[in-house]
Parts: structure tokens; sequence; C-alpha cells
């Protein structure tokens, strides 16, 4: 059976606990060959094989990188979703149309010592970075739900009752 841990370890979440964009990449970097490890033993094994998977209970560390707040996650907002709304309007665009903004960007400063170009590219990537994150660790929730359940036994009722 292999073993899987999806949880860094607070020394490697040394940063800002304020910074949930930074932790919440780190942590997937972190986990990312686990999860894919447990991923791909879900597609290629047999179920047998998949519920056999083990895993370790995440511990909780007083550094370790928690979801963000409800007045957090307004906060992340923007830049975020606004690189989200940006980059689905940017999906309508054609090459000749988004070359001639690039052309355009590319000469308009931004607060950033480079240009309007440079700085939209980072955030775009900043952005793509940090929805990796938190979809590892969406998907690494799902797989253990997966594993759990394939070790229910078939046939099984359950104690709770639809009203």
């Amino acid at each position: 059976m292999r073993s899987t841990q999806f949880q860094p370890s607070a020394s490697d979440l040394a940063v800002e606990t304020s910074d949930h964009e930074r932790l919440a990449v780190h942590a997937a970097s972190m986990m990312s060959a686990n999860a894919d490890a447990a991923r791909n033993a879900a597609e290629a094994q047999e179920d047998e094989d998949f519920s056999a998977l083990e895993f370790e209970a995440w511990t909780h560390s007083p550094d370790e990188w928690t979801p963000p707040t409800n007045k957090e996650w307004a906060e992340l907002a923007n830049p975020h979703l606004v690189c989200v709304r940006l980059a689905w309007t940017i999906m309508f665009k054609t090459k000749s149309e988004l070359i001639q903004s690039a052309s355009e960007l590319i000469e308009e400063p931004s607060d950033s010592e480079g240009s309007m170009l440079i700085d939209i590219i980072d955030r775009l990537g900043y952005t793509s970075d940090y929805l990796k994150a938190l979809l590892q660790i969406v998907e690494g929730a799902q797989l253990r739900v997966m594993c759990a359940g394939m070790n229910v036994p078939h046939g099984h009722q359950s104690s709770i009752k639809s009203e």
C-alpha cells in the first residue's frame, strides 16, 4: 500500500500568515506530487487498489495555511477575480486584437518597474498559480473522500434518514 501525506510542514510555510496567496501556492507545491500520485492511483488502479490507499490526516500547526476568512475572500476578489474576468475577456479577442493591445500596453508604464503588458502577464500567472493551489487542496480532499467511500461495505445503510 502506498501512503500519501498531503500536508507541508510548518517550517515549509515560513511566510507571513496573512499572505494566503503565497501560502496556498506553497502548500500546493508541497503536496502536488502526492496529489498527482493519488490521482493516478484513482485513474489507473482497480477499485480495490485505490480503496487500499493510505493517507495521514493533516495536523494543525501554529503557522499553517488556512483558507481565507469571508472578509479575506472579499479582499482576494482584487486581484484574483479581476484577473479571471480579464482572462475571460482575453479569450474572446483575436490574435490581431491582442497584438494591438500588447503594442499599446508594452509602452505604458505600470506601478511596478515594468510595462503594463508585463504586469498583466505576471498578474495572470500569479492568479493561475493561486487557483491551481486551491484546486490541489480540493482535489486532495475529493480523493480522500472517494477512497473512504470505497471502503464503505456494499449495501451499507446510512443511519441518516431523509425526511
